[in-house]
């Protein structure tokens, strides 16, 4: 959810590890800029090596929708990684927990803000959890993760196993903290 910066990194690393990506995004030419950046992630992923090939089957992989409801309802894992506004973030992880399965987890690339301030916004809490990537997420192996007050065992663990699967080096803090 959200095709900018991280975004578009983060689809990008799960399409090449193999996982269907669906990417949100209320701005049809964000999306399109998204896909064009993908493209040259790959590439440059390609060119130096990080690949063996650039299958385009790793661009098949991506979809790229502007309804939420569509992109989410499916889903076993959403990384939102919107602009870093509380106000913002909580509405999206209001409406994403409206619309998915109750196993999905929703986790968060925010750097800034705290998971137990946006859990407040869902009815599933104990889901809720913070991905944070060291940028870019393609590039970058490190991701912190952070549970709120809420957040499930269940859910670090499944946070931690998903971020390994995709090679990252899957940190989990004890505390929340900013920054």
């Amino acid at each position: 959810v959200g095709a900018g910066l991280i975004g578009h990194s983060w689809a990008t690393l799960f399409a090449w590890k193999g996982y269907k990506v669906i990417l949100y995004d209320i701005n049809k030419a964000a999306l399109e800029y998204a896909l064009k950046k993908i493209r040259r992630n790959l590439d440059f992923l390609a060119e130096n090596g990080l690949m063996n090939d650039y299958p385009e089957e790793i661009i098949e992989n991506i979809e790229v929708i502007m309804d939420l409801k569509e992109a989410v309802e499916k889903a076993d894992y959403v990384q939102e990684s919107v602009p870093e506004r509380y106000d913002l973030k909580k509405e999206i992880f209001r409406r994403v927990d409206s619309l998915t399965q109750p196993w999905t987890i929703i986790a968060s690339s925010t750097s800034t803000l705290r998971i137990t301030v946006i859990q407040e916004a869902v009815k599933k809490p104990e889901r809720c959890i913070i991905a944070h990537p060291w940028n870019p997420p393609h590039l970058m192996p490190l991701v912190e993760i952070i549970p709120g007050k809420r957040t499930s065992p269940e859910t670090v663990k499944e946070t931690h196993d998903f971020m390994t699967a995709v090679g990252k080096v899957a940190v989990i803090q004890k505390r929340e903290t900013i920054g």
